[in-house]
């Protein structure tokens, strides 16, 4: 019992307080009550509250009471019967009618706010419900709370406006900002920026510039790609003046290119906005485990300047190029300490035995040259005949590739037994595939694995495919399964040692009767890459990065063929 009424359920919990499901004492009715503890809001709860109690319009749930009790404050609000808009996206992207049609609810919702003061703040697809007319109806109106609170999960970090995050003023075009994400999600069944962690992605809110729409849903018209990069525009005075004219311009936009929303929807699918049943379930989860990694510009850029400074040394060790050695000491703590980093403050995985991988490399490559020097006498009259006297150079980098050498792996040991490292790969909502007619042929679909003829020892591995969590075994090649009309998810890899995953991929395979979905999956070469899966072609993801880095043993046997003759 809370305040009279019975509590039946938990709905959500916070750090500001708790959102159930209860029954009113006296009326047979159930409301949700929304109980704040945080003595911060408790003002700003309560004169929303009265806001939003004088409200009509049929977007927002309407406010039936409110009260303190003891240093907790209240709001009982309707209870609305029906799926949330966020089961809906979960099942794949809207056509562009009910994209439309949501956008337009919200948004009047959205401005009536505003006309009264009130900035909701945490606008998102799992706090609007769908009610059994197919209508948009704002929920959690007593959440309306200060910019400091913006939660820190992901359904709340990926819908929230880059001020909010900063901790900066806010109006109306936050909630406007909020809503473009919903269009987003909406049009494509992904929201805009994805990460492996809440923080990543509210700093990509913050940071990172909008990515198209037609980026994720190939088809769709810049049109409609104009008008999501306004609204979420990071300056809030770049926006629309208001969410009504952002939805204005949203169908005007559709107008314009609605022909090819709706073409890309026929072959992404998007489901009716009514709850309808679903043979999986209404939120797919998001693939956290195994890795997904695809190297920056700036890694890859550090791994030949690594290389590069490698050969150098060894060619500056025969041939008496003293600069050499303060760079490679340089690059040698650069990568130390970059190893470390990706370990101590839980970087991606990949990234940590990346790095934890070229530091081994190069701490040999430095340090071994050097220890012969003191080690081997041969060495050391080499030494003297090239006239490599400045022992104290050569000390330091033989020490600086020997710290280099142990932190590599140390971060390599660190990497493969702390979950807490990573191995997470982007949060994003399945690629839904729809498959074709195969009259007599039955329901499925079909798969084709292959590998990349330099990765020879996929070939004593077997991938494992996981249909709706169920896992079965697959073979290199063609395989056939058999399914029930509807949507399937379906992820597959390649188990390696210890359990490790090797080239996860997820999507979702909607089959009809009679129909099969026809894809391929490629394994990478690079082992720390995601698998690619899709439509026949895909590539192979991380080909170039491990040709690269097969040159690297390549290069230092020439070079030390060549200089054989100064050896002798």
């Amino acid at each position: 019992m809370f305040v009279g009424y019975l509590v039946e359920d938990v709905l959500a919990m916070d750090g500001t307080g708790e959102v159930v499901l209860a029954r009113h004492p006296r009326f047979a009715r159930r409301d949700v009550l929304r109980v704040v503890s945080d003595p911060e809001l408790r003002d700003a709860v309560q004169s929303a509250a009265d806001t939003m109690a004088g409200l009509r319009r049929p977007g927002i749930v309407r406010v039936h009471d409110r009260g303190v009790d003891g240093d907790r404050v209240w709001v009982a609000t309707e209870y609305v019967e029906g799926p949330t808009l966020g089961d809906v996206i979960g099942r794949g992207p809207l056509p562009a009618g009910q994209v439309t049609q949501v956008a337009d609810e919200l948004a009047a919702v959205l401005d009536e706010l505003a006309d009264n003061g009130v900035v909701h703040g945490r606008l998102r697809p799992t706090g609007v419900r769908v009610d059994a007319g197919g209508h948009a109806r704002l929920t959690g109106i007593g959440t309306v709370l200060s910019g400091t609170d913006v939660g820190e999960t992901f359904d709340d970090v990926g819908f929230t406006a880059p001020e909010l995050r900063a901790g900066r003023p806010v109006d109306a075009t936050a909630d406007q900002y909020s809503l473009a994400c919903i269009v987003f999600a909406m049009i494509t069944g992904s929201q805009p920026f994805n990460g492996t962690t809440p923080d990543m992605i509210g700093q990509a809110h913050v940071h990172e510039p909008p990515p198209a729409v037609s980026s994720r849903l190939p088809g769709v018209g810049p049109a409609v790609d104009q008008v999501l990069f306004r609204a979420l525009e990071k300056n809030p005075r770049d926006r629309f003046p208001s969410s009504a004219a952002f939805v204005a311009a949203l169908r005007q936009a559709v107008g314009v290119g609605g022909a090819r929303v709706e073409a890309a929807h026929t072959v992404v699918g998007g489901p009716a906005l009514r709850p309808v049943p679903s043979p999986v379930p209404a939120a797919l989860p998001a693939v956290v485990d195994p890795p997904a990694f695809v190297p920056s510009r700036g890694l890859i850029g550090a791994l030949w300047a690594a290389v590069a400074l490698s050969v150098l040394n060894l060619i500056g060790v025969l041939i008496d190029v003293h600069f050499v050695f303060p760079a490679a000491i340089v690059v040698a703590v650069v990568f130390a300490v970059t190893a470390v980093a990706g370990v101590v403050m839980k970087r991606s995985r990949p990234m940590a035995v990346t790095v934890g991988v070229v530091s081994v490399i190069v701490g040999l490559v430095w340090a071994i040259p050097s220890v012969g020097f003191y080690a081997h006498p041969g060495f050391s009259s080499l030494l003297h005949r090239l006239g490599l006297g400045i022992a104290p150079f050569q000390l330091i980098a033989m020490v600086a590739g020997l710290v280099t050498f142990a932190v590599g792996v140390t971060t390599l040991v660190c990497a493969r037994h702390r979950p807490a490292v990573g191995l997470g790969s982007p949060v994003v909502s399945p690629q839904v595939y729809h498959g074709a007619p195969t009259p007599g042929g039955g329901s499925g679909f079909v798969l084709t694995t292959k590998y990349f003829p330099l990765s020879w020892f996929f070939l004593f591995l077997t991938p494992t495919v996981e249909i709706d969590g169920t896992p079965v075994r697959a073979r290199w090649g063609d395989n056939r399964f058999d399914l029930a009309p509807g949507q399937h998810r379906v992820r597959i890899w390649v188990p390696y040692l210890a359990g490790w995953r090797v080239g996860p991929a997820e999507t979702v395979v909607s089959v009809g009767p009679q129909s099969a979905v026809a894809l391929e999956y490629r394994a990478p070469v690079w082992a720390f890459s995601a698998g690619s899966l899709g439509p026949s072609p895909q590539t192979y993801n991380g080909a170039g990065l491990a040709l690269g880095m097969v040159l690297v043993p390549f290069v230092l046997f020439i070079v030390a063929i060549l200089s054989m003759p100064y050896m002798l």
